[in-house]
């Protein structure tokens, strides 16, 4: 049985930004991660035996094949005990950083992670809305705690000088090109069944 104590802590596709107290993973071995590892195969982790993953700027490189991306998932969703936290960086779609980078294969919204949530697979689906259960696809189930924008300028600065109201702003992010730079996105690993909570 793993303890608080012995659970790992994930740094997935750590490139050359190895993090201390994490197990640093990456496909690459000249990146000199503590384990070469390809996250689109099966994970060599234990199940149950990791507390909290880090993948900054990784999602966006993998799973090109739905099938593919469904199994990284399985597996994060695998590897972790319940109420483990799993924190995302990853570029906005309608920004130029994901477009200029040509190993960038998938578009990640924090919207995605909402199909992987078995209560809101639930309820959307009484309600008969068109939205994919993947969580209960999948028999995975997360949590997203928080979706954070980063904002580039100018609106980085109209936002700090409160320049920008909030209507213009919500109008600026769903329409314009290259106002979010990258999306800070939480989510928790939930184990327990519906029926336990």
């Amino acid at each position: 049985m793993n303890t608080s104590k012995n659970l790992l802590k994930l740094n997935l596709g750590c490139s050359f930004d190895k993090l201390p107290g994490f197990v640093n993973i990456d496909k690459e071995p000249a990146c000199e991660p503590d384990q070469v590892v390809d996250l689109e195969g099966p994970w060599p982790f234990e199940t149950n035996s990791v507390n909290k993953i880090r993948a900054s700027h990784i999602l966006e490189h993998l799973g090109q094949e739905t099938k593919v991306f469904l199994g990284i998932m399985k597996e994060m969703y695998r590897v972790c005990v319940d109420r483990s936290k799993i924190y995302i960086q990853v570029p906005h779609h309608d920004h130029w950083t994901f477009h200029a980078d040509p190993t960038h294969v998938r578009k990640i919204l924090p919207e995605s992670f909402k199909l992987f949530d078995q209560e809101l697979n639930r309820k959307y689906t009484n309600e008969k809305y068109a939205n994919s259960p993947l969580g209960i696809y999948c028999e995975i189930d997360f949590v997203l705690e928080k979706a954070q924008p980063s904002y580039d300028e100018p609106w980085a600065t109209r936002i700090k000088n409160k320049l920008v109201a909030p209507f213009d702003l919500d109008f600026a992010s769903n329409h314009y090109t290259n106002c979010i730079s990258q999306w800070d996105i939480v989510l928790r690993v939930r184990k327990k069944t519906l029926k336990e909570n």
